[in-house]
C-alpha cells in the first residue's frame, strides 16, 4: 500500500510540473465524494463504491443503495439502477432497483456481469445456461428474453450494452476469445461486418443512440489493449487505451492503465489526457474515467494532495466560451475539442441518413 501511495503522489508530481497554466481549460472539475465510480447517467447523478457501501450521488450529497455484495454497474435517466449481488458462494444474481424498491433478474442461479439500461428500463446481460456456456439477454417488465437461444455447446455469447433504441451490442461464437461483436435489434442478431481484425480478441463495450459502437480489441502474447469505434460500417481505432463509454456525440472515454492510470479522452480523431484539459491549479490527478452522458459531463477518479491524499469521484463539466479566447487558448481547443457540442453538431449534420 505504501508503494502504491509513493507511485501516486510521483505521479501528482509529475502532472503538476509537466501541465503548463491554461488561460480556460475546457472542464470544470467537481468533487462528489470519497468513492469509486462505476456509471453516470444524463442528470449528472453518478453510482459508485465506498467502504463496502453501494452509493448514489445526486448532486447534493451521497445515498447509500445496498451494502457489501451490492454492485451497480448501471444507470438510466430516472435514476433506475442495475447491477448484480454475489451470493457466500461466488454466484451474482442480477437486480434491478428503482425507488428503493430491489428486484432480481431471472432464477436465483443467473451468473452475470456489467448490466446495461436505457430509459425504457430495458436490461441488457448476460448469464449462464449451464455448462460452460453463456448468453446474453434483454429483461422488461418481469420477462427474460433469451438473446442466443438454441446455440449448441460450445458457445458464448454476451449483452454488454444498450442504448434508448432498443439496440444492444454484444458478442457471440464458439468461444470467448473468437467470439464476434454483434448488434441485437428488432429480435435480429447481426455479426459487425469487418469488426473482427486477425489476431485480436474483440468485446463490445458500449453504443450511443446514434448508433456509433465503441469496441475494444486485445493483440499479441501481452494482450495489448486498444479501442475501436465502429461507425457506418467502419472500424477506427482510436488508440491503446481501454475505452470505457461513449455517447450520442461519439466522444469515447476510458483509462490509459500504463505507469499507474490516466483518464482519456477521445474525440473526432484525436486522443487527449483529460489531465491537460483541467485547471491544473485545482491539483487533481485523473487516473480513470468510467462514463460520459450526452452533455458531455465525465465521470472520473482523481487524487490531488492538500497536506494529505484526497481521492474519490470527480464529474467533468464542458466549459462554455463566452467570448473569442486568447490565442493561446484557441490553439489549445483546436483539434477536435473547439466547442464539442459545435463538434457534435457537424458530425450530426455530416452523418448519412439512415
Amino acid at each position: 500500500m505504501q508503494f502504491m501511495k509513493m507511485k501516486l503522489l510521483a505521479a501528482l508530481a509529475v502532472g503538476a510540473t509537466a501541465m503548463p497554466a491554461m488561460a480556460a481549460p475546457l472542464f470544470g472539475v467537481t468533487y462528489a465524494g470519497d468513492f469509486s465510480p462505476t456509471a453516470i447517467n444524463n442528470a449528472g447523478q453518478v453510482v459508485g463504491r465506498i467502504a463496502g457501501q453501494t452509493v448514489l450521488y445526486s448532486g447534493s450529497g451521497l445515498s447509500v443503495l445496498g451494502g457489501s455484495n451490492m454492485v451497480v454497474t448501471g444507470i438510466n435517466d430516472a435514476a433506475t439502477v442495475v447491477g448484480y449481488q454475489t451470493s457466500p458462494t461466488g454466484v451474482r444474481q442480477a437486480f434491478i432497483q428503482s425507488d428503493g424498491t430491489l428486484t432480481n433478474i431471472g432464477g436465483a442461479s443467473v451468473e452475470v456481469g456489467d448490466l446495461s439500461i436505457n430509459n425504457a428500463g430495458q436490461v441488457a446481460g448476460s448469464f449462464g445456461v449451464g455448462g460452460d456456456q453463456r448468453h446474453g439477454f434483454v429483461y422488461q417488465n418481469g420477462t427474460l428474453t433469451d438473446l442466443n437461444p438454441g446455440q449448441p455447446a460450445p458457445f458464448e455469447g454476451s449483452a454488454t450494452a444498450i442504448n434508448n433504441q432498443g439496440q444492444i451490442v454484444g458478442t457471440a461464437g464458439e468461444y470467448s476469445w473468437t467470439a464476434t461483436p454483434v448488434i441485437y435489434a428488432n429480435g435480429t442478431t447481426t455479426p459487425l461486418a469487418n469488426s473482427h481484425p486477425d489476431g485480436y480478441q474483440m468485446y463490445a463495450n458500449g453504443i450511443s443512440d446514434n448508433g456509433d459502437i465503441l469496441l475494444q480489441g486485445r493483440y499479441g502474447p501481452s494482450m495489448v489493449t486498444e479501442s475501436f469505434v465502429y461507425s457506418n460500417g467502419v472500424l477506427t481505432n482510436i488508440g491503446a487505451f481501454s475505452g470505457i463509454d461513449i455517447n450520442k456525440s461519439s466522444l469515447v472515454v476510458g483509462t490509459d492503465y500504463l505507469g499507474g492510470g490516466t483518464a482519456q479522452l477521445w474525440d473526432n480523431g484525436t486522443l487527449y489526457n483529460l489531465n491537460s484539459l483541467i485547471d491544473p491549479a485545482s491539483g487533481w490527478y485523473l487516473q480513470s474515467a468510467v462514463g460520459i452522458n450526452d452533455s458531455n459531463q465525465i465521470a472520473a477518479f482523481g487524487c490531488r494532495t492538500t497536506g494529505a491524499l484526497e481521492c474519490g469521484t470527480l464529474i467533468l463539466s464542458a466549459q462554455g466560451v463566452s467570448a473569442v479566447p486568447e490565442p493561446t487558448t484557441y490553439a489549445m481547443m483546436l483539434g477536435g475539442l473547439v466547442m464539442l457540442g459545435f463538434m457534435a453538431r457537424r458530425r450530426r449534420a455530416a452523418r448519412p441518413a439512415a
